[in-house]
């Protein structure tokens, strides 16, 4: 695959996509593709950052690196529902997220897992996860830059202010193939039900940020039988 398109990326982007050699500015390289250049790429939030990401996938996945793959598209997911409803009043909305839900995403789904959201389910996402972010204490207290809304909706998605919106708004996922495991196919049941737990938390009148005694009994009670089968 060309990297021509790379060197029209813009600045911010490119910054993160390549080093000096030898520390001399003079010449660059292409950085290596780790979990933090992804982050990176993620809090730019931008067209370009959404297409680099894109790029990378179909990279990883051409090299048969699976993992990179799976990593590169939930940052694409996350970026996705970050920016998803700001497409939505151009008229961009259905038919990008359409393009990224069946032809993209699905590339960098886990083993006999398959990506299984629509468009409008990326919309509902990404039109709830920009609303929660007037509803924290630093999206009530001032108005807010596109970067600033940017980095609230990151540490929602990442955990920092509580669980319900990550489970909520976590891609999901339906069993691909045949003989898929047990462990899989509870999985993501147990995916299911912290997804519904999610979703009634971020719509009730009290949201309860941490999940329930009964759901992080059964998440640890399936860790421990993970760890104790065989092989």
């Amino acid at each position: 695959m060309s990297e021509a398109f790379l060197q029209r990326l813009k600045p911010d982007v490119q910054a993160v996509l390549f080093e000096p050699v030898g520390g001399v500015e003079v010449y660059w390289q292409r950085a290596r593709v780790t979990v933090v250049l992804m982050r990176k790429l993620e809090r730019i939030a931008s067209m370009d950052a959404l297409a680099v990401l894109t790029w990378l996938l179909r990279e990883a996945i051409a090299q048969g690196s699976r993992k990179n793959a799976e990593h590169l598209a939930h940052s694409i997911y996350t970026v996705l529902l970050i920016m998803g409803i700001e497409w939505q009043n151009r008229e961009l909305a259905e038919p990008l997220l359409k393009l990224f839900a069946q032809r993209i995403l699905p590339l960098g789904s886990p083993p006999h897992r398959r990506f299984c959201m629509s468009s409008q389910d990326m919309l509902e996402c990404s039109a709830a996860l920009n609303l929660i972010v007037y509803q924290t204490t630093d999206g009530r207290r001032r108005s807010l830059t596109w970067l600033q809304r940017v980095h609230i909706m990151r540490r929602l998605l990442t955990g920092m202010t509580g669980f319900d919106v990550v489970h909520a708004l976590a891609p999901q996922y339906i069993p691909a193939g045949t003989d898929v495991p047990a462990e899989v196919i509870h999985r993501l049941e147990q995916d299911e039900r912290w997804r519904q737990w999610g979703w009634r938390s971020i719509n009730s009148a009290q949201p309860e940020p941490f999940p329930p005694p009964e759901l992080l009994v059964s998440r640890r009670v399936t860790v421990a039988a993970q760890s104790t089968s065989p092989g």
